[in-house]
């Protein structure tokens, strides 16, 4: 249709003038051109309200999913600490020193409680007078060892609360990452010493691939450091820092929910970049001063629509060949009186000269 009836031949071969377009030619021109724009504009509207819709359901599907797991893992985190509670009140009822009653009190409560690596009691002072188990990794004994350099300890003195440590690496009975629940215990209105249970990572890991078994989305705890838990993405362990990148972050249809697009990245088209963005949102979780990540890639998403642009072309396409088809037909049978009038009326002098 450019070509046809824009100006570009004439300025391009002004001697030869405007090109001369068959009737039947402009009428398969505006017949098909009637058929292909609005189905174009069709198919471009039908990608864009799926996508809208899609848009809006992952968002609440997000925010609904954060909101279960949280409570889930609110609810993990209340029987652990009741289990270190009651390793703290043994404080008040046995002596300050080690003894194989107490050592047996805490067999029990490790034995009812399996995501502990271990449990211990330990003094005001911060020396450990019951350790289940006895003996660490390293076949040494846990029994008087000095925890008062870590930060727990000084919270729980001040407080005089439960507390739940960020993560660190374990020294004493274990020498992995973990973090630790502890609840001190009181004798006359003062700090006495306190209960504590490290927490296995691997078990709390099992509980959050539990929750990610039903659904396709990635769920990463951070501590008040912002530093990783546990995880279920893939790459990210204990104490890592989640990658500072360049992003485009946009607010998502339902507020809490944002859409993470990762910055222009060289010798990478824009729908490549795509396949790393997520929608995600942000949850405190209740009593542990951690913030649960809940993520949901765009990648399968975006090849869903990919499929749906795909078939949507082809079925375009398929009209577009029933409109040439038809159009062709159409302005044929719509040309056809004026081509025979033409016919019949060529040379129409000489034929009359001649009688014919």
């Amino acid at each position: 249709i450019i070509l046809l009836y824009a100006p570009l031949r004439r300025r391009m071969r002004p001697d030869q003038g405007a090109p001369a377009v068959p009737y039947s030619i402009i009428l398969l021109h505006a017949t098909t051109a009637f058929l292909m724009i609005p189905s174009i504009i069709l198919l471009l509207l039908v990608n864009y309200l799926e996508i809208q819709s899609h848009h809006e359901t992952v968002s609440r599907q997000v925010k609904t999913d954060a909101s279960q797991t949280e409570r889930s893992i609110a609810r993990w985190v209340t029987v652990n600490m009741g289990a270190v509670q009651a390793v703290a009140n043994l404080g008040s009822t046995y002596p300050p020193r080690p003894s194989p009653q107490l050592q047996e009190k805490l067999e029990e409560i490790k034995g009812l409680f399996p995501d502990f690596h271990n449990v211990y009691l330990a003094d005001e002072t911060g020396t450990t007078i019951g350790f289940y188990p006895p003996r660490n990794e390293r076949g040494e004994s846990t029994i008087g060892i000095n925890f008062s350099d870590r930060p727990y300890f000084t919270q729980l003195k001040e407080t005089l609360r439960p507390v739940i440590s960020d993560v660190f690496l374990g020294r004493g009975g274990v020498f992995v990452e973990i973090f630790s629940m502890s609840a001190p215990f009181v004798k006359d209105g003062t700090f006495a010493g306190f209960g504590l249970g490290a927490i296995n990572l691997v078990r709390l890991r099992a509980v959050l691939n539990e929750i990610s078994e039903q659904s396709e989305m990635s769920y990463t705890i951070l501590d008040r450091n912002s530093a990783v838990v546990i995880s279920t993405s893939p790459g990210r362990n204990p104490l890592d820092r989640l990658p500072e990148t360049r992003v485009s972050i946009t607010e998502s249809v339902t507020p809490g929910v944002f859409l993470r697009v990762p910055g222009a990245k060289e010798n990478i088209s824009v729908m490549g970049t795509w396949k790393d963005a997520a929608y995600y949102t942000k949850v405190p979780i209740a009593d542990s001063g951690w913030t649960l990540l809940v993520e949901c890639p765009v990648a399968p998403l975006q090849k869903h629509f990919y499929h749906l642009a795909i078939n949507g072309l082809i079925v375009v396409s398929a009209l577009f060949a029933l409109a040439l088809f038809a159009s062709l037909l159409l302005s044929r049978e719509i040309a056809r009186t004026l081509v025979r009038l033409a016919v019949l009326s060529r040379d129409i002098p000489d034929r009359i000269r001649k009688r014919e």
